[in-house]
């Protein structure tokens, strides 16, 4: 997913620029550490350079609870730790009648419940 946006990021057809929150498929990993990437919802391919892609590229499905308010998923899988607001664990990604986890982190005591 791409954080932050920048304009002069354009695809092969000039038609749209990288946006934050755009989510994009990997297509090829660069030795420079630029990535050619596809888009999930357009499919338009275009290369992120290097400096963008270490600042400014994060992994979607490792992701925080604040970005995935209003998602909706198949399944959630959350890391609860003992400073997460009760706020952020519920009632997370997904929908009422998919699964969702909490999985409390063991070290230090966790909450053992998001309620």
């Amino acid at each position: 997913v791409t954080r932050a946006n920048n304009r002069r990021l354009t695809d092969t057809r000039h038609t749209s620029w990288v946006r934050n929150g755009d989510a994009w498929r990997v297509v090829h990993r660069r030795a420079d550490g630029a990535l050619t990437v596809e888009h999930l919802t357009t499919s338009a391919r275009l290369v992120l350079p290097p400096g963008y892609v270490a600042a400014d590229v994060e992994l979607l499905y490792a992701t925080t609870a604040h970005r995935v308010q209003g998602a909706t998923v198949d399944t959630a899988h959350a890391l609860v730790t003992a400073d997460a607001a009760t706020t952020a664990c519920s009632p997370g990604p997904g929908t009422p009648h998919r699964p969702r986890h909490n999985w409390p982190r063991s070290s230090p005591a966790p909450p053992t419940s998001c309620d």
